[in-house]
């Protein structure tokens, strides 16, 4: 009887487990650009502002820096939707590409190229691995270098 309500137990919890949606976080690329002396180079209104050809090729398509003012305030949402390349605000003031939403639930094994306006590139490799539900690994290179994410570039 006791081997019977253990296979019962373990038949409920493998039915209750399987039954639970995880939501994952969606994927974003967030990069500061500063120069060696520490000016943000993302900031409109600044003179080191450089942003303005500033675009991403993913998946063989160009995403070009877009930026409106009112949508540059970063906001948190669990909505996965690729909006491309965008210029947003950082609650302490400083100005960061944004490049996402990348669904979260998904292995990915890409790179991104980043074109700057004096026509050179950086190279962004992103891997991540779903192992199970809600256990995910992942890295990020630039220009072949392990890096975290959010990261800040010296342009």
């Amino acid at each position: 009887m006791n081997l019977l309500k253990s296979f019962l137990a373990a038949a409920l919890l493998v039915l209750a487990v399987s039954a639970c949606e995880y939501d994952y976080v969606p994927v974003a690329l967030e990069i500061y650009v500063e120069d060696a002396a520490g000016n943000d180079r993302l900031d409109p209104a600044s003179p080191y502002f450089i942003g303005g050809d500033i675009y991403v090729y993913y998946e063989n398509v160009e995403y070009p820096l877009r930026y409106d003012k009112e949508e540059m305030l970063s906001t948190k949402a669990l909505l996965t939707q690729l909006d491309g390349l965008q210029l947003r605000r950082a609650e302490s003031g400083h100005y960061y590409l944004y490049f996402g939403d990348l669904d979260g639930s998904q292995d990915y094994n890409c790179a991104f190229a980043l074109h700057w306006p004096d026509d050179s590139l950086d190279w962004i490799h992103y891997r991540r691995n779903v192992v199970v539900l809600g256990v995910v690994t992942q890295s990020w290179k630039f220009n072949g270098k392990r890096t975290g994410m959010p990261m800040t570039i010296v342009k």
